[in-house]
């Protein structure tokens, strides 16, 4: 039994040593084609390893000038990307608070329109009024014919960094009429 494990091992060293042959005839053949072809072993170690001295201070501060360059660009461009997504979240947040606004006022009698008017109301995001809003709504309505009316409902919105409002920012603009109340011909 004890002998059967020595051939065992044997046989394993064998084929480790037969692979490292192996691999080491095909270093050598790899470094003949880039003119290492007459140089021993510890040679060819010795010449790649002479290769990778290390790295000076000179190139790790370079690295570093790089990278912080790379970083500061990114970062940059990051809170540019983000600052145009807020402006455009608030635009699209604006137009739909004037939409809503619109389609309320149409859901009442053409006599209750008046009631719409409003001026400079703080709205938050849902169109409800509040003191903390981002949004600045104001709906006129104006009578064209004694059977047709204008609403104009103009949403502005807060700027971020300066929190003030941009004025004009959204406008809709619709018409109503009164079926009812027009004169038959």
């Amino acid at each position: 039994m004890a002998r059967r494990r020595a051939e065992r091992g044997s046989c394993l060293l064998g084929m480790l040593a037969a692979k490292y042959s192996d691999l080491t005839r095909e270093l050598f053949r790899r470094a003949g084609r880039r003119g290492f072809s007459n140089m021993t072993i510890e040679g060819f170690v010795h010449r790649i390893r002479s290769h990778r001295d290390g790295i000076s201070i000179v190139e790790v501060v370079v690295a570093l000038l790089c990278f912080s360059i790379t970083i500061t660009a990114l970062t940059s461009l990051t809170l540019t990307a983000k600052e145009s997504g807020d402006v455009a979240r608030d635009h699209y947040v604006a137009v739909n608070l004037a939409k809503n606004r619109l389609e309320r006022a149409k859901s009442f009698g053409f006599t209750q329109l008046s009631l719409f008017a409003e001026s400079d109301v703080i709205v938050d995001n849902s169109g409800a009024p509040s003191p903390n809003g981002r949004f600045r709504r104001t709906t006129t309505i104006s009578n064209v014919s004694p059977t047709l009316v204008e609403i104009n409902v103009n949403v502005e919105t807060q700027s971020r960094t300066t929190l003030e409002y941009y004025p004009g920012a959204e406008n809709v603009k619709s018409y109503v009429t009164d079926i009812a109340g027009a004169p038959s011909s």
